[in-house]
């Protein structure tokens, strides 16, 4: 029998090695082996006091497979176990990545009202932190932010909201969370105008900014949520002092000047108020000098020619705009980048441009070749260039439309 058991065990090498017994061949391949093992648990890594074990198993809770772990991950979390509670919210924080789950948890088990109190009670310290409980209690908050229901029923909760201000004012660890998570609430029209007439989120907002002007960075979600605030409500933005902090970063030209802030600077532009400081600080030389800056080229202009064509709404902007001779030629060149959207808008500031009869003349005769030379990306685009052209070429009794 032990034979027979023998010849199971290394049968490729049995076969080849026919003057050994089987049992040899396979004390040979045994001492052989230990002998490679013992060489390779010698081998220590060079920082051993610094190596641990991995907590994938320790952090996470034990799931069937099915759609019914959110009501235990619900009931874990209310316990008093610190490791249960840690193990159900950071489960939680994958289970919400599926939509059908998320929505579960929102409609069914009040999971962000169980998040948000013990959220409060570990930020106000009355609950110890024992792992990184924030931390993932916040994911789980920009999960449920995504949705609809979600945001309505984090909106509902105006402490929540102003706490929220409060750790992106502070620096917290998860300041950079709680940007997306207003950010994702005000991409939903009725929760931005919810914010905007019932809650004082956006003067909280303002005080973020305004606390250091010279700080030389901040993130894009809180960019994108103040941008929110401003398409909407230009004047207020005005009245709370973001035009002149604005205008200050891009004329010293803080990092990144010309993508988010650019952008919120141009939706200022879009009132009457935010024309007529534009007018008074002379934002067509501003803009124009950015476009022509040989030295320091920017990799997106988008924003820019954006302020641009906002700005030259008012008529005192157009008047100026005749005094920079080669500003149409320096549109059309940007016009001919890999980007639709900045594509469209220099067609549109052309439009604009060519409204005074001097720049319409310059553009007839020195410039025509190059503006129908240009690629069009899209049909949209390709529609305002012929449209662009027809205009052109009318003469002054056809555009008075007589």
């Amino acid at each position: 029998m032990w034979e027979e058991l023998a010849s199971y065990k290394n049968h490729f090498l049995q076969l080849e090695v026919k003057h050994m017994k089987k049992e040899t061949i396979n004390s040979l391949v045994n001492t052989e082996y230990r002998k490679v093992q013992s060489k390779r648990c010698s081998c220590k890594c060079p920082y051993d006091n610094k190596c641990e074990s991995s907590t994938y198993f320790r952090d996470h809770a034990a799931l069937a497979y099915g759609f019914q772990c959110v009501e235990k991950l619900a009931r874990d979390m209310c316990c008093d176990d610190p490791l249960l509670k840690w193990q159900s919210i950071n489960s939680l924080s994958e289970v919400l990545l599926n939509p059908w789950q998320a929505q579960l948890a929102i409609t069914k088990f009040d999971v962000f009202r169980k998040c948000k109190n013990m959220f409060m009670r570990i930020q106000y310290g009355f609950h110890k932190e024992y792992y990184h409980e924030r931390r993932q209690l916040m994911k789980i908050f920009y999960l449920i932010s995504r949705y609809l229901n979600g945001a309505h029923e984090i909106v509902s909760r105006s402490h929540f909201i102003s706490e929220l201000y409060a750790i992106i004012y502070n620096r917290q660890s998860t300041h950079l969370t709680a940007c997306k998570i207003l950010r994702n609430l005000t991409e939903k029209t009725e929760i931005l105008l919810y914010l905007l007439n019932e809650t004082p989120s956006f003067r909280k907002l303002a005080i973020i900014f305004t606390h250091d002007p010279c700080a030389p960075f901040y993130p894009n979600p809180l960019w994108e949520h103040l941008c929110h605030f401003l398409e909407v409500a230009p004047e207020l933005g005005i009245n709370l002092g973001f035009f002149e902090l604005l205008h200050e970063r891009i004329k010293y030209k803080t990092l990144s000047y010309h993508e988010l802030c650019m952008k919120c600077f141009a939706m200022l532009l879009r009132c009457e108020e935010g024309q007529l400081r534009f007018d008074k600080i002379d934002g067509v030389k501003m803009l124009y000098d950015i476009v022509g800056d040989e030295k320091n080229k920017l990799n997106n202009y988008e924003y820019v020619v954006l302020a641009l064509q906002n700005g030259l709404i008012s008529n005192r902007a157009l008047w100026r705009s005749r005094e920079f001779t080669d500003l149409p030629n320096r549109i059309i060149l940007l016009a001919k980048c890999e980007n639709k959207n900045l594509q469209l808008e220099c067609l549109e500031c052309l439009r604009l441009l060519s409204a005074m009869p001097c720049i319409k003349a310059y553009i007839l005769q020195s410039c025509m070749s190059d503006l129908m030379s240009i690629e069009c990306l899209n049909e949209q685009n390709e529609c305002t260039r012929d449209t662009l052209v027809e205009w052109l070429n009318r003469s002054i009794c056809d555009s008075s439309e007589m």
